[in-house]
C-alpha cells in the first residue's frame, strides 16, 4: 500500500482515516445481522474532502496484522 502524506487535489497535509458501514443486502435496517454489514476505511482530506485512498475490512486487517506481528 502506498503511503500518502498529502492531498493530491489541494496539497494539504491535513489528512485523516475515516470509516463507514455499508450494507450489502436487501434486508431492512431493523433486521440486519453482522454478516450483512461491511466496514470500509478511507483516507480523506480535511480541507477539500477529497478521498485519497480506501480499503475494505480484509485489507485493513491484513495491514494491522503485518504491523503487529512484524
Amino acid at each position: 500500500m502506498k503511503q500518502i502524506t498529502d492531498c493530491n487535489n489541494c496539497g494539504s497535509d491535513d489528512i485523516q482515516w475515516f470509516s463507514c458501514h455499508e450494507k450489502h443486502s436487501d434486508i431492512q435496517d431493523g433486521r440486519l445481522r453482522m454478516h450483512d454489514i461491511k466496514t470500509v476505511y478511507f483516507l480523506g482530506c480535511n480541507d477539500c474532502s477529497e478521498t485519497l485512498q480506501w480499503m475494505d475490512e480484509d485489507q485493513a486487517l491484513s495491514l494491522m496484522n503485518g504491523v503487529y506481528f512484524n
